[in-house]
């Protein structure tokens, strides 16, 4: 909730923007190197149960 209540005090309110390919894009290849690094953990010592 506080960043809700920081958004209503600013002075020039909120300003919706299009798509950003180059953000989209980063996020895409965070996901991918997540899941290839989720594909592998079962072999770590350290994240096996």
């Amino acid at each position: 909730m506080v960043e809700i209540e920081w958004c209503l005090k600013q002075m020039k309110g909120l300003e919706l923007v299009g798509p950003n390919s180059n953000m989209s894009d980063s996020y895409v290849k965070m996901a991918e190197e997540s899941l290839s690094v989720i594909r592998e953990v079962d072999k770590s010592d350290i994240w096996k149960n």
